[in-house]
């Protein structure tokens, strides 16, 4: 099995907000509400001011074209579904796995900007990480490398590597068997420490 954690660059700050406007199209969101929200963004901007310099009334403002506004009850669902297509990207692909004969396949959990992938093997999770990373690309939004780890099991044992290449420029960190990766608050690893989670 190979599976990866995924965190976004400051995601909220970097989504386009020619891509915003893209996926109301796509998910069919009412044109009245596509105009009224596309009007709102082109109102965003802010003005820079140095601290004891006189500021003309005329000044420029700065039109801001990337982010969501954090405080905006829209928000978080507006942000869900600019990265919705990357979750059916990812299930067109037709790669799933099941952890047990009897459980369900799954192909990857998306929450928000973390996205957990899982394979069978380590090819499979390669082309999957540079399907994601074509999504970005498109979408201008990168990974948070430091916050971002893959681990590969093989045989019930955690294979130690340094890192995992996914472009000559491009490198995740591999979990050896003493790390963990907190996702959502919970340490995980090859399992997830109970005994850690109840005392925390």
């Amino acid at each position: 099995m190979s599976a990866t954690w995924v965190d976004y660059k400051k995601a909220y700050d970097s989504v386009p907000h020619s891509w915003l406007k893209r996926v109301l199209e796509i998910y069919k969101i009412d044109d009245k509400i596509c105009k009224f929200l596309s009007k709102l963004m082109g109102q965003w901007n802010t003005v820079l001011n140095l601290p004891g310099e006189w500021q003309s009334s005329s000044i420029d403002s700065i039109n801001i074209k990337r982010g969501i506004f954090q405080d905006e009850s829209l928000s978080p669902t507006w942000f869900c579904l600019a990265l919705n297509p990357l979750s059916t990207a990812i299930e067109e692909s037709g790669f799933w796995f099941r952890f047990r004969k009897e459980n369900s396949p799954i192909s990857h959990l998306l929450y928000m900007d973390d996205l957990n992938l899982f394979t069978s093997k380590e090819s499979i999770l390669l082309f999957l990480l540079k399907l994601t990373q074509s999504l970005n690309n498109d979408i201008r939004m990168e990974f948070g490398i430091d916050k971002c780890a893959v681990i590969n099991v093989n045989r019930g044992k955690i294979k130690d590597c340094n890192n995992f290449a996914i472009t000559n420029d491009l490198h995740f960190s591999s979990l050896s068997e003493t790390e963990t990766y907190k996702y959502l608050g919970t340490a995980e690893a090859l399992e997830i420490n109970d005994k850690n989670i109840k005392e925390n």
